[in-house]
């Protein structure tokens, strides 16, 4: 029996002997970024159908498009983002969807009982995809857990295995009354790709047909055996620590002494006042794109070796952040609450230690910045909220960046306006001020600062409906060719965006539509995007199960979108030869989900569609998408 099989099988046994397990928990879930709001700040485990068919970064976040034909590959955008990272970029982003990250994002649990969720899905092409999540609390106040991820799939054309693990440790310990905190958290990533270098010619797929196409790709050759593989590995270690300060109070309980006269609690709660934060982390990035021999692979220059490649990158980043904070306390919990003081306020000093290294050299800086924040307390009964944030680069690659962003928003009964303004300026990534690789070298001392401005207006209605109108102007802009170049001068971007989530009975319809600027050279966009579902949900068998059956569509116009660059790791725009057109084409998936008490599962035909509006599809240059395919999956979560 096959790997994936056997735990197939120990998972439908666990499904049996838990049918009639418990129905639900007193699990809470938080982060460090929301435990600057308050000590209530604690939300309930998420437990609903949303999306958990949605195994893919590429599904849930770029509009099904941009990515290299299997899952674990290399993503871009589609929908042009603000530059969002303050501080020190090293520019490879391209397989963080796929990674766990270390940031203040990520979930920290409460529980009376021990909470285990296993999560499982495989499909062809040994698809298999194993997450297991762990947490206990030790003491009321001291919780610990694991976070273990498993994804491969062998793809279903040439030179496509990809395969990765994530593990993440993390524990959170507070004392009784809340004022100190301390969060350590470790995690691990290890990843492994095939790199095909995409097919020859948009031919060699369009003019094949049925299931078993197989055209020929850039790295592979009948004559000989020529394997590009990818490798990643990085590992990141912090530990957070919060010290409050306040007032503790003795509440009175629901107990009464001999004259009638309520009992204080014997544990005091501390009303928050502000608070310091200091994070610590260190962290190590390491990249290599390996080709065993280089025989008609057509690469011009060789800069370290002319028989293989080993292009090789690594990163340490040692970093610590002080910051001192007045809170959004929300209040202490349910049955009381605390006065809302109008203004909310933060300020941070961070330190950044970097050394980016080569096979044959390495660059190191030592980053200060500062960064703050005040406004209006989100939690407060004001008519208006508005928020000013400020960032400055003091020394180091970064010196001289800064962001200043304002926002304004009022509440007027169902209805919700916005506007918010932003102006930066930031440093080039470092792979596009330099880079040294066997077959690519540059050194772009000449390159300026970047610029960025974005001005956006948003309306919302109910929570039913979302419109958010942005310009934004674009000063000396860098974008790949063969080289990294700068545009001498500015360029405007438009984008309208359209987000609604409608229900009648038991059909609901969810849809995501975007409208930006097309035609920019160095920047190449689709004019249309969207991501819509159409989907019945109820229950069924007198409430036994919970069902959720649908339909997904995925479309962007036609584009000339840039094209991966496997040994530099870069996405690069078409040069003059070429002439590849992506998009306009219409994309579904089918699936039926459902929910038996803890037990959470799901059917999806993937890309049902396929061939029925022509051959030619692609979710990039030269890297066509799956074709028609089944998965499944299953979620079982255990309260011990």
């Amino acid at each position: 029996m096959t790997l994936r099989l056997r735990i197939f099988f120990f998972l439908f046994a666990g499904l049996a002997l838990h049918a009639f397990g418990q129905q639900g928990s007193n699990t809470r879930i938080t982060s460090i970024e929301r435990l600057s709001y308050g000590s209530d700040s604690l939300s309930l485990l998420d437990t609903s159908l949303n999306d958990f068919h949605l195994y893919q970064p590429a599904f849930r976040n770029n509009y099904g498009m941009m990515e290299l034909g299997n899952s674990l590959t290399a993503t871009h955008p589609v929908e042009f983002q603000m530059p969002g990272q303050n501080g020190f970029n090293l520019g490879w982003s391209y397989l963080n969807p796929h990674l766990i990250s270390s940031n203040n994002q990520n979930r920290l649990y409460k529980v009376l009982k021990p909470l285990t969720t296993l999560k499982y899905i495989q499909g062809p092409t040994e698809l298999i995809y194993l997450e297991a999540v762990h947490s206990q609390n030790i003491k009321p106040n001291w919780n610990f857990g694991i976070e273990y991820r498993r994804q491969m799939e062998d793809g279903f054309y040439f030179r496509q295995n990809t395969g990765v693990y994530n593990t993440r440790a993390f524990t959170w310990y507070h004392t009784e009354d809340l004022r100190y905190h301390l969060i350590a958290e470790a995690v691990w990533n290890r990843m492994e790709n095939q790199e095909s270098g995409g097919i020859f010619t948009r031919e060699s797929f369009d003019t094949l047909n049925g299931p078993l196409r197989r055209p020929v790709v850039r790295y592979y050759s009948s004559f000989y055996d020529n394997e590009a593989v990818n490798t990643l590995r990085s590992n990141t270690y912090s530990v957070t620590q919060i010290l409050r300060s306040g007032k503790s109070v003795h509440f009175p309980t629901e107990q009464t002494d001999s004259l009638g006269r309520a009992i204080p609690d014997t544990v005091a709660t501390l009303i928050p006042v502000s608070q310091f934060r200091l994070k610590t982390s260190y962290g190590w990035y390491r990249n290599l794109f390996q080709i065993n021999t280089l025989e008609d692979l057509g690469f011009q220059s060789f800069y370290l070796d002319s028989v293989a490649t080993y292009d090789s990158l690594s990163m340490q980043q040692f970093q610590t952040e002080l910051s001192w904070e007045s809170g959004q306390y929300s209040g202490i919990d349910d049955s009381f609450r605390v006065d809302k003081r109008p203004i909310a306020w933060s300020a941070s000093l961070r330190y950044e230690g970097i050394k980016v290294g080569w096979i044959k050299d390495f660059a190191q800086y030592n980053n200060l910045s500062a960064s703050g924040r005040f406004g209006s307390n989100p939690f407060a009964d004001l008519k208006w909220q508005w928020q000013l944030n400020g960032y400055l680069g003091l020394s180091g690659y970064n010196s001289g960046d800064m962001e200043v962003k304002a926002s304004l928003a009022r509440q007027l009964g169902n209805h919700q306006l916005g506007v918010s303004a932003v102006s930066k300026r930031y440093a080039p990534a470092f792979n596009q001020f330099y880079y040294f690789g066997n077959h690519d070298f540059w050194w772009n001392q000449g390159f300026k600062k970047q610029g960025a401005q974005d001005l956006s207006a948003t309306y919302a209605w109910k929570g039913l409906a979302k419109l958010t109108a942005s310009y934004k102007r674009l000063n000396n802009y860098i974008y790949q060719e063969e080289a990294p170049k700068q545009f001498d001068g500015s360029f405007d971007l438009v984008q309208v965006k359209l987000n609604t989530n409608l229900r009648w009975g038991v059909l609901n319809w969810q849809l995501e539509a975007l409208y930006q600027t097309d035609g920019l050279t160095q920047l190449p966009l689709p004019q249309f995007s969207t991501r819509q579902s159409l989907f019945a949900q109820g229950w069924m068998f007198k409430k036994a199960l919970l069902a959720k059956l649908g339909v997904d569509f995925y479309y962007v116009s036609s584009y000339r979108a840039p094209v991966y660059y496997a040994p530099a790791r870069m996405w690069r725009l078409q040069n003059a030869q070429e002439d590849f057109l992506v998009g306009n084409y219409p994309y579904f998936n089918v699936y039926f989900t459902g929910k038996i008490q803890t037990v959470t599962f799901f059917l999806m035909m993937q890309h049902v569609t396929a061939d029925l509006f022509g051959s030619g599809y692609y979710s990039s240059p030269y890297y066509p998408m799956q074709p028609r395919a089944f998965r499944f999956g299953i979620k079982w979560t255990l309260f011990e």
